[in-house]
This record gives C-alpha cells, sequence and structure tokens, in this order.
C-alpha cells in the first residue's frame, strides 16, 4: 500500500503519492457532504502534484486516490479554510 499525504498554501492543494507507486492515479476530492468537487488522472510517475482550490469550499474535504486497476486506494481527510 502507498503513501499519501495533503496540504494547503497559498490557494494550492498539494498530493503526494508514495514514490514506488507506478502507473496512473485517479484523484477524487469529495465535500463533506459527500458531492464530487474535483477529479483528474494523474500523468504516469507523478508523485507530487499541486491542483487549485478556486472550486472549493471551507470545510472537511475527502481525497480519494486509485490505480487504473483499482487495486490500490488511499484516502486522506483534510480540511481546506478559504481566505
Amino acid at each position: 500500500m502507498g503513501c499519501l499525504s495533503v496540504y494547503t498554501y497559498s490557494g494550492i492543494l498539494n498530493v503526494t503519492l508514495g514514490s514506488k507507486l507506478e502507473g496512473k492515479f485517479l484523484i477524487c476530492i469529495y465535500n463533506s457532504i459527500g458531492q464530487q468537487v474535483l477529479s483528474l488522472e494523474t500523468v504516469e510517475k507523478a508523485f507530487k502534484i499541486d491542483l487549485a482550490t478556486t472550486n472549493m469550499s471551507s470545510g472537511l474535504n475527502l481525497l480519494e486516490a486509485s490505480n487504473n486497476e483499482g487495486n490500490q486506494l488511499m484516502k486522506a481527510k483534510f480540511i481546506y479554510e478559504r481566505k
């Protein structure tokens, strides 16, 4: 299983996937009521991804990252505060 870390800075959401993971990953972000607010597919060997937070509202969010085969799923909760 891989490692996933999430943090925000200056309106950017930084997502870091474990360096031993291979292939493309689908990243989805859900708000506190379960609505999907973002979905994107990474390129091969993308371990660090910076995302704009312009469409996100403040509150608790869930980030899910899964590979194309669906056999690696990582989840992380994070709190985003719009400034």
